[in-house]
């Protein structure tokens, strides 16, 4: 009459037939789509053109010509004067009543917007709306304000970048889930796996070694 115990292994997880098991391909098709969801939006981010125009001016009286400008967002745009906060002018030179100005806005030659009376709002010079393409703004200055000079006045054309990341966001959030799922898969079934590799066999020799329920078969006589 002979003894005889079945050999008990650890189970292994399922594969693909790549040599790699199924779920380690899940998480790492995850860290792909998370990295490549990530990337899309910032590449997007960064070649949008939220401020396309922004150059340094005088506001003696006469044009200010901006030359083409590319805008590739369909949105709203607001013109203004910025001011240097720092810089100390004649307290008597006010921009609500020292600047006054009108604009054109032109698109492959033809006027699409314009402004055809002093501007009596400060640095805010209005807005336009505008459909992706090539621009030209021709800025009137009908007043003297050279004394604003001092604080460096700069034209500046620019839409709100803040909605746009604020509406991407969470896309951006649900990329880095994406890419943390992922790399907790593929490193909990690398742990798993490791751990499988350093247990010793259940093979009859190494009974001993292994736990005594999992090691416990039944019992054949002959």
């Amino acid at each position: 009459m002979s003894n005889q115990r079945k050999a008990l292994r650890w189970p292994k997880p399922a594969g693909t037939g790549f040599g790699l098991p199924l779920s380690v391909w899940i998480g790492i098709s995850l860290i792909l789509l998370g990295l490549a969801t990530y990337g899309s939006i910032q590449h997007w981010m960064t070649t949008r053109t939220f401020v396309p125009v922004d150059m340094p001016v005088s506001l003696a009286p006469g044009h200010i010509k901006t030359g083409p400008f590319s805008i590739n967002l369909r949105d709203g745009y607001s013109i203004w004067i910025n001011l240097d906060q720092n810089v100390q002018w004649d307290a008597n030179c006010n921009p609500y009543s020292s600047l006054q100005t009108r604009w054109v806005l032109h698109r492959s030659g033809r006027v699409v917007e314009k402004w055809d009376y002093p501007v009596l709002l400060g640095t805010y010079l209005e807005g336009f709306y505008a459909e992706k393409g090539t621009y030209d703004l021709d800025v009137e200055v009908a007043s003297d304000a050279s004394c604003l000079n001092p604080a460096h006045p700069r034209l500046r054309v620019n839409t709100g970048k803040r909605a746009y990341a604020e509406e991407l966001s969470p896309l951006l959030w649900l990329s880095v889930m994406f890419i943390g799922a992922g790399f907790r898969a593929v490193g909990f079934i690398w742990n798993w796996t490791h751990r499988e590799t350093s247990r010793p066999s259940c093979e009859p020799q190494w009974l001993p070694k292994c736990s005594p329920i999992l090691a416990m078969g039944p019992e054949t006589s002959a």
